[in-house]
């Protein structure tokens, strides 16, 4: 059974998919994918905050007053809650993004719910085929719809060999790159992102562009 997927999708800016004049004259465009509900944690980041600064500022001024004697536990018990006041602090708002910027490229970006998780990928429209819609499994065995990136490879064949027999990882040189790979929307949203990403990357409606440089160093197009 599928999960409820309870998104919402932000358009920056706010724009129709079947408005052409301003879909031609945009240059920047960003989708964002954030859950309806926000999780328990971040909704209590502001509390525990609070609560581990309180703990923090009453420890302190009771050293100062020399109610007590710290001791090296004491201190270690200090160290211990100001990390955690640390951890609370990096608590953020888990999303999925993708910005378009015509003639550029696409920046992927992951917000996860701890910021030193996040990651970023930048694909230039020169390494872009294309932007599809593929059909996966997913987890134990559900069946799913996904957008994605086809990309040129920057290896060589012997490169290519060495990296298919090592199975080695290397974002780099993925020929696919996921859009939403942690939230993976359902298939109505990827077609809206799609359809509005593909006018604004490539100013046109054909299935793909790719740009090459003929023998002359004069730039085609090849549809």
């Amino acid at each position: 059974m599928s999960s409820a997927k309870d998104y919402i999708l932000k358009i920056e800016p706010t724009i129709d998919v079947n408005d052409e004049e301003a879909i031609k004259s945009t240059n920047i465009l960003k989708f964002s994918l954030y859950h309806r509900k926000q999780s328990l944690l971040f909704r209590l980041k502001p509390l525990l905050m609070m609560l581990s600064l309180t703990l923090s500022v009453v420890f302190l001024i009771l050293r100062r007053n020399s109610i007590f004697q710290l001791h090296q536990l004491d201190v270690f018990s200090l160290i211990i809650l100001l990390l955690i006041m640390i951890s609370f602090s990096s608590i953020q708002e888990p999303s999925d993004s993708l910005t378009i910027i015509k003639g550029v490229g696409a920046q992927l970006d992951s917000t996860k719910l701890w910021s030193f998780q996040n990651s970023n990928t930048f694909i230039p429209i020169n390494n872009m085929i294309d932007l599809v819609i593929h059909e996966g499994f997913h987890g134990y065995g559900q069946v799913i719809f996904y957008l994605c990136f086809l990309c040129k490879s920057n290896l060589t064949d012997n490169e290519e060999n060495d990296y298919d027999s090592n199975n080695e990882k290397n974002d780099n040189n993925e020929i696919i790159k996921i859009v939403f790979k942690e939230f993976l929307p359902r298939k109505d949203v990827l077609l809206k992102v799609r359809k509005l990403s593909r006018k604004v990357l490539f100013d046109e409606a054909q299935r793909y562009s790719a740009r090459v440089i003929d023998e002359n160093n004069q730039p085609e197009h090849i549809i």
